[in-house]
């Protein structure tokens, strides 16, 4: 009997979005009351994005169990199109060819954790 992919997605998008909320608070404060700046900001958001998204395939490839890779890069093309949308609808910006290279890059990230998450399973 096959595992149902859906409730593993929506737990790593759950994980996900809580990972960027709480880095994205911290970034906040650190900024606000801290020596941070807010030129340095961009590449620490960047960061969490891909934190999260390693996580996340990490979430689904574990918790599916097989073909790793193909659940991690489903995962990474449905967050990149989310922040596309969100993008899009809140700014009225357009994917140019720096948000191409991220989209594969963030996808790239969540591929190798769909990775890691099967192998961890199947060690585990």
């Amino acid at each position: 009997m096959r595992t149902p992919v859906l409730p593993h997605y929506a737990r790593a998008f759950v994980v996900m979005a809580a990972i960027v909320v709480a880095g994205t608070l911290a970034l906040t404060l650190a900024v606000a009351f801290g020596p941070f700046s807010e030129q340095n900001a961009l590449p620490v958001v960047y960061g969490l994005h891909l934190i999260a998204l390693v996580i996340g395939g990490v979430i689904v490839g574990s918790g599916i169990g097989e073909r790793g890779w193909l659940h991690g890069l489903i995962l990474g093309a449905l967050y990149a199109a989310g922040l596309w949308l969100v993008g899009f609808l809140a700014y009225d910006a357009v994917p140019d060819g720096k948000g191409w290279a991220l989209a594969l890059l963030g996808t790239a990230f969540a591929t190798a954790g769909g990775m890691v998450g099967v192998g961890r399973k199947n060690n585990g």
